[in-house]
């Protein structure tokens, strides 16, 4: 007669890190590049979101920088002039200071719009959803023409590595 004993438990194998994959913008799904149970490695495509509207904020941030720029132009060379006419005495130094005040807002809005129109850069590449991990995706529930919103999941990837038994 065997003297040991047997336990036998029942459990779920499940990868120590699952992480959720989600956009970090709002848009439409243009393609999926993955299927659910397909390994993939780090950095690699996995869904891409209609660049139309990301475009259109381009080039609407990129009309809001050049107005922003012009304007800043306009208002050095008044300041400049304006200093000149207080060397003659034909302004008074007050108007010189309300002058070089509208240049200072011009410059505060030409890098305002500097930093905008960089920001949307970022969000086209945002555009393009890679792997953050290499491993496994457990979970695919993005389609395309499918409207997302920032940071809604739709995949789930286990990354490679470690397991656990639940």
């Amino acid at each position: 007669m065997d003297n040991q004993s047997t336990l036998e438990l029942s459990g779920t194998v499940r990868a120590r890190f699952e992480t959720p994959v989600a956009f970090q913008l709002n848009g439409r799904i243009a393609s999926r590049h993955i299927n659910a149970g397909q390994h993939v490695e780090k950095g690699q495509l996995l869904f891409k979101l209609d660049p139309r509207d990301l475009n259109q904020s381009i080039r609407a941030a990129k009309a809001d920088q050049a107005a922003a720029q012009a304007a800043l132009v306009t208002t050095m060379a008044d300041v400049k002039r304006d200093q000149q006419l207080m060397v003659e005495s034909f302004i008074s130094r007050q108007a010189l200071e309300r002058t070089e005040l509208i240049e200072r807002e011009a410059r505060a809005r030409f890098k305002a719009a500097q930093a905008q129109l960089q920001q949307v850069h970022n969000a086209l590449g945002y555009a393009n959803l890679r792997a953050e991990e290499s491993g496994i995706l457990i979970e695919v529930s993005g389609e395309p023409n499918q409207v997302v919103t920032f940071g809604q999941p739709i995949a789930v990837l286990a990354q490679d590595g470690g397991r656990e038994v639940e």
